[in-house]
Order: structure tokens, then C-alpha cells, then sequence
């Protein structure tokens, strides 16, 4: 049966075309691609993947029957075009066929094509700048398979969860894990088994650094922690930055640190002078290097600063390395994948990125990660231009931050609508069961997640870590002199109004007046009886999935990778965001978080203008 059959019977049923290759890329579609242009499937196995398809979308009615009639006109189609079985051919390893899960030979585009054929060659490194929605996990995924079975290589994931899915997907020569692990495993190499994770360490070494004086005051205890906090966070970018102790510019990277990341140093009575500063991040940096060769004890950040002090030599560099999310790698990261790789230069490495998604920069990634890598590794650029995933109208939309996007042949034409609502008339009509809620901004979603549950729409919010993060901050506010929980709003008053007072960069404030209004939105959304209550309502708030037909709201960070068939991108008036003093890189960062935002929609996108004041919410309007 020809593919473009199967698609049209989907057309003809309301299921998006997409819906087959997904099933296709997880290796659910049954049968074979013939000659490039035929997708042959059995009758049966036709049943077995539309009841499969059932069970994604949670289509009751298919499951009822119509995979039935799905059959029946295959059959009557397949007799028609009865395909001839096709001989077995020797593998030639000058050019193999597609094999286990992925996507059928025929929807691999050029591109796709392209670097298969160069991973094939094995001559070059290779830099492959995917854009959103153009299946670089997948592609990648394939490009390992394509390699020498005989060769050993890594697949470097952006996290854990990450890691731990592509196990069933890699080829059994190829081992799926996180910077964090390679970089653990080469320190068990050269310190020992023994090595044990303190995720406190550097907060003890600060501890003693700057002690607690027995009978101090608020005013000197709030001194002290404001210098742990200040030296916490120089020495965190300092590490993402892979800056070493004992280099002679030492002063110099921690000024450049102190400026490029906005680091508050001069906002406290008592503030420390900047040889003190650099003279307190060497020693906190040399402590834990101590701590780790003495008492085998390492914290997350050890895992990937480590081995470059230590120079620790891998001692079976892989064949081939593949990168994925290169463009949010840190300074650290780029140097621990030279380790990674060995100094024979026959070992190949592939990184994939999107540069226009480069969004993580406070966490220490550079702006320019993507480019960063490919000089780094003396990398050939290849594109990956194709978007699957998103209608034609939102990638016209979407090409105002990515010009080089382009929607696939198969791609329906999609929606986009702005919407503008006053303050007191937000039109609760416009959410449905799924959608996909992303805002720039914390407060707004908090404050939104309350109105539709007032008005019994079900949803959610996305990232249980941002629940911890938030309970963490409330718990802090508890721990206040003289706290009482009735008085939290007026403890939280004066909690922020400290912070803001003492933050010297417009960003910083922006960040804190968002986190206070969220605290407050909880408080007065939950409205529990006590603080234990008001901590565990907050647990139960967040969610890392979606619940069944449930709206699912999110910072558009934490949607990064995500997609939805309608997507609402709330409060887009505000985007990109500015304030005073904005670096170059926050600039081009706020930019990318609309295009990350705009190219999380399939089918539909909404950008929805609204100040969040939803006092006199209605519905329906």
C-alpha cells in the first residue's frame, strides 16, 4: 500500500498525519518500506496499530470499531496494489537501509539524508543546527544506527529523564547518559568507588567560611548569609564556566563573572572588597577539591568541574560522541567532552543544537554555545530545516525569530489568533480540555491555575521541582522572628521588600516582585488553615505530566521540548521582556523564548494579550 493511502484514510478520519510518523519513529508501525514509496502492512497488523493509535489519543470510538473499517478498505486498496515481496540483498556498508524503530526511508528528508551520509563517512565532526520541531532526537537516534556495529559510542542527553529514554532506543553500541555521569564515572576512574555525592558540600564549606557568631542579631546574621549566598553563586558560574583556581587570571574571570551574570556584591552593610571576594571564591573552589581527594565527597556541579582540574584521562575514549542540545552546553561541559573523547583524534563527534533555543544563559550556557562547540571540535555545519510538527501559519509566524524554518510537505495549515482582554474580562471560553498554557512570567500562571479551577476547568501546573522551589521559599518566610501564620502576607511583605530593596540590577528585582506575587497568589488561592497545609496544597498544585484532559500551564522554560495541538501563549504583550541594563545575551534570549513558546503548537496558536488582573474574570463572553 502506498503511504500517501494510509494518509489520506487519516485525513478522512480527523487524525492528524503526524499521529502515523510518531507511531513510526517509536518503531509501532508494523510491516516494511519497500523501494522507498511503498509501505506494505498486513491486515492484521493494520488492527494491531490502529488499536495502538487508540490508546494515544484516547479515542474511545476507534477502539469500538473503526480500526474495523480501517482494515476493510486497506484490504481492498492492498489488493489492488499488491506490492511483490522483495528479495533479501546483502548489507552494504557503503549505503544501509533504515533499520529497527524510526521513520520510514521516504520521510527522511534531504537534510536528514544528508547528514546520515556524512555520519556514514565518518571524515568529519559534524555540527547539525536543527530548528524546533524537525525530529534532531530521532535523526540523531538513526544516525547511530547507521554507525559500524563494531564500534563503542555515547549518546550525550540533556538529562537523566532524557537519558534513561533513549536507552530503548540506542543500538546496543551506543550507551545514553547524561555530562553528569560521564563526567562521575571518569572521577570513580581516577579517586575511587568510594566517591560519595554531598549535594551540601559547598554550602558547609561556606558555612565555615563565613560562621554564624553565637548572640548575634537579625542584622548580623543576615550579613553572613548574604556573603554565603553572593560567594555560592560566583563560584557555581565560576565552576559552569570551567575557570580553574590556579590560573593567573583568576581576579579577572571573577570580575567577569560578577558583571556578565548580574551578581549582587555591594548590597549589605559590611560588604566584602573585591580582592576579599576573589580571595573567598579560591578558597571555597580549593575546599571542595580538598574535600573530594580527603574525604571522597563531591556536590552535582563536581561531577563535571572536577575531571578538568584534575585533567582525568578517559580510559576508553569512544569511537563516536553524539551531542545532543549543544547549544545549551557550558564552558565546563565543552571541556569534559574533550576529556570524553580522548586526545586520538579518530574519535567522531555529532552535536546537534538549535541556537535560536538557546534559553538557558543564567544557568551559565553561553548564547553562542552552538557555535562555541562546532569551533571547539573543528566542526562542519549542516542543517536540519524541516519543521514536522507545526501548521503553516504558525511557522510563518515563528520565521520572524527563525528565518530558515520551513514547514514539511505534509504539514497542515494551522491557526494563529491574537487575542487583547482587559483587565477585569479575560474570556475563560478560549481554554480548552489540553491545551497547553505557556507564559514568560511565574505570578500570571498562579494566578490563572485559580481562576479556571474557580470556574471547574480542570488543570495543572507543570514542574514538581518548581513546587519544592517554591515551599523552600515559604519555609524561609516561616523561619522569621517572631513569625505567626496568620501574619504570612505582611511576613512575605517585608521578606521581599528587604530583597528588592537590596538588589542592584533591574532583572533581579523583576525576578523577585514576580516570585513575591506568586507567593501571595498561593496564599490567597489556597487559602489552608495552616503552614503545613499551605506547604503540602502547594505539592499537589504541580505536575511533571499531563493529567488526562486537563489544561496544563507552564513557563515556556519548562515546556522547552513539549508540543500540543493548540497552544496559548499567555500574556504576549509583554515579550520579550526588558528592563534597564539588559545584556546583549538576555536580549537575544528573551527573543528566543518566543520562538521556543510559538513552536510548541501543532495545529493551533493563540497569543492571548492580558495584564493578569483577574479579579472580575468571566466566562463565555
Amino acid at each position: 500500500m502506498k503511504l500517501d493511502t494510509i494518509l489520506d484514510l487519516f485525513d478522512e478520519q480527523g487524525i492528524a498525519r503526524e499521529e502515523f510518523f510518531s507511531l513510526a519513529r517509536r518503531g509501532w508501525v508494523p510491516g516494511r518500506n519497500i523501494c522507498g514509496q511503498q509501505w506494505h502492512i498486513e491486515d492484521a497488523d493494520f488492527a494491531q496499530l490502529m488499536s495502538r493509535l487508540a490508546a494515544r489519543l484516547g479515542k474511545e470510538r476507534l477502539l469500538a470499531g473503526l480500526e474495523k473499517d480501517f482494515v476493510r478498505r486497506v484490504a481492498a486498496t492492498a489488493s489492488a496494489q499488491k506490492a511483490p515481496p522483495v528479495p533479501e540483498t546483502p548489507h552494504d556498508p557503503t549505503e544501509p537501509a533504515v533499520s529497527a524503530p524510526g521513520l520510514p526511508q521516504a520521510a527522511w528528508s534531504q537534510y536528514q539524508l544528508d547528514f546520515f551520509a556524512a555520519v556514514l563517512a565518518g571524515k568529519d565532526n559534524i555540527a547539525l543546527r536543527a530548528v524546533a520541531g524537525s525530529g534532531k532526537t530521532s535523526t540523531i537516534v538513526e544516525g547511530c544506527k547507521r554507525i559500524d556495529p563494531a564500534k563503542r559510542g555515547l549518546f550525550m542527553a540533556f538529562n537523566k529523564d532524557i537519558a534513561a529514554k533513549l536507552k530503548s532506543l540506542m543500538p546496543e553500541n551506543c550507551e545514553a547518559v547524561t555530562f553528569h555521569a560521564a563526567g562521575l564515572r571518569m572521577l570513580r576512574q581516577q579517586l575511587g568507588d568510594k566517591l560519595g555525592l554531598d549535594p551540601k558540600k559547598y554550602q558547609g564549606i561556606l558555612e565555615t567560611i563565613f560562621p554564624e557568631t553565637p548572640g548575634d542579631g537579625w542584622p548580623e546574621k543576615k550579613v553572613v548569609l548574604q556573603k554565603r549566598r553572593m560567594i555560592g553563586e560566583i563560584v557555581e558560574m565560576l565552576q559552569a564556566n570551567a575557570v580553574m583556581p590556579d590560573i593567573a587570571d583568576f581576579s579577572d574571570h571573577v570580575v567577569k563573572i560578577i558583571y556578565e551574570y548580574g551578581i549582587e556584591i555591594d548590597d549589605l552593610e559590611g560588604s566584602l572588597s573585591l580582592p576579599q571576594i576573589v580571595s573567598h571564591c579560591r578558597a571555597t573552589i580549593c575546599a571542595g577539591i580538598e574535600i573530594a581527594h580527603t574525604l571522597l565527597k563531591i556536590s552535582f556541579s563536581d561531577m563535571v568541574y572536577l575531571p578538568i582540574f584534575l585533567k582525568c584521562v578517559n580510559a576508553q575514549p569512544p569511537d563516536f560522541i553524539f551531542v545532543d542540545e549543544c547549544q545549551d552546553q557550558s564552558a565546563a561541559q565543552r571541556e569534559l567532552l574533550k576529556l570524553i573523547a580522548g586526545p586520538a583524534v579518530a574519535t567522531r563527534i555529532y552535536a546537534v543544537g538549535d541556537p535560536r533555543q538557546a534559553i538557558y544563559g543564567f544557568a551559565g550556557a553561553a548564547i553562542n554555545s552552538f557555535d562555541l562547540v562546532a569551533l571547539a571540535f573543528n566542526m562542519k555545519t549542516m542543517p536540519l530545516s524541516v519543521n514536522y510538527r507545526c501548521g503553516k501559519v504558525i511557522l510563518a509566524r515563528a520565521r520572524a525569530y527563525c528565518p530558515e524554518i520551513q514547514a514539511a510537505e505534509a504539514a497542515i495549515e494551522g491557526s494563529v489568533e491574537a487575542l487583547s482582554f482587559p483587565p477585569n474580562g479575560l474570556d475563560l471560553s478560549i481554554f480548552h480540555e489540553r491545551d497547553f498554557v505557556l507564559c514568560r512570567k511565574t505570578a500570571p500562571l498562579i494566578r490563572l491555575f485559580f481562576v479556571l479551577a474557580n470556574a471547574q476547568k480542570s488543570c495543572t501546573l507543570k514542574g514538581k521541582d518548581m513546587g519544592k522551589q517554591l515551599c523552600a521559599l515559604v519555609e524561609k518566610i516561616g523561619k522569621r522572628r517572631g513569625f505567626r501564620y496568620e501574619k504570612f502576607q505582611d511576613a512575605a511583605k517585608k521578606f521581599f521588600a528587604k530583597k528588592i530593596a537590596a538588589a542592584k540590577t533591574p532583572d533581579k528585582v523583576a525576578m523577585l516582585e514576580d516570585m513575591a506575587e506568586t507567593i501571595n497568589n498561593l496564599f490567597e488561592g489556597l487559602a489552608a488553615p495552616d503552614m503545613a497545609e499551605f506547604l503540602e496544597r502547594i505539592k499537589a498544585m504541580f505536575s511533571d505530566s499531563a493529567e488526562g484532559d486537563s489544561i496544563t500551564l507552564s513557563t515556556i522554560h519548562r515546556a522547552k521540548g513539549l508540543e500540543a495541538d493548540r497552544v496559548i501563549f499567555y500574556g504576549f504583550q509583554f515579550c520579550p521582556l526588558r528592563w534597564r541594563g539588559q545584556l546583549d545575551w538576555e536580549r537575544e534570549q528573551e527573543l528566543n523564548l518566543i520562538y521556543v513558546a510559538m513552536t510548541r503548537a501543532k495545529k493551533e496558536l493563540l497569543l492571548v494579550s492580558h495584564d493578569f488582573r483577574l479579579a472580575a474574570s468571566r466566562e463565555g463572553d
